[in-house]
């Protein structure tokens, strides 16, 4: 049996969370500075060797009584060391944590520079952008190919490559 670790996440719908600036790279506010380029990275059009620190100050009296910050759009997120340690245990040696500061308090971004390609795209489904059907709109069922995931295991698919993706065990 494993150990358990619980964390306080404090995860938002963008359009909803009345803290400004929020965490949305997406948000007019972070267009074209360090957001939108952690943004590219994210979705590997951009080298992670190019990443700058991001620094923002949310709208949040005490930010260290969370451990991670996100929105629920794409996944996106920033934890704390202890949450990535435990991270760090079950990815492989694609998974790298990008620093950045929430209130000058140092937080961590997820990322894989590596996807697995284990979505079963007969079994999934998978909705795709109308003016451009080679580009993942949203995966509302995914089902996977096991044998090429090992287990444990932190991942995600190429189709939607912020979403942090964990095995069952």
């Amino acid at each position: 049996m494993s150990d358990v670790h619980v964390f306080y996440l404090r995860v938002t719908d963008a359009d909803d969370d009345p803290h400004r600036p929020d965490l949305d790279p997406c948000h007019p506010q972070h267009k074209g500075d360090r957001w939108e380029l952690w943004w590219k990275i994210s979705r590997g059009w951009h080298d992670v060797g190019d990443y700058q620190q991001l620094e923002c100050i949310l709208d949040i009296d005490d930010v260290t009584e969370f451990h991670g910050y996100g929105t629920l759009m794409d996944g996106c997120g920033f934890f704390s060391w202890e949450v990535c340690e435990v991270l760090k245990r079950y990815g492989s040696d694609d998974l790298l944590f990008l620093p950045a500061l929430i209130n000058g308090v140092r937080y961590f971004a997820p990322h894989i520079t590596r996807p697995r390609d284990a979505l079963d795209k007969d079994r999934s489904v998978i909705r795709y952008f109308p003016d451009d059907p080679t580009r993942c709109l949203a995966i509302d069922s995914m089902y996977f190919d096991q044998p090429k995931l090992s287990d444990p295991l932190v991942f995600c698919v190429p189709e939607k490559r912020t979403r942090l993706l964990l095995t069952d065990t």
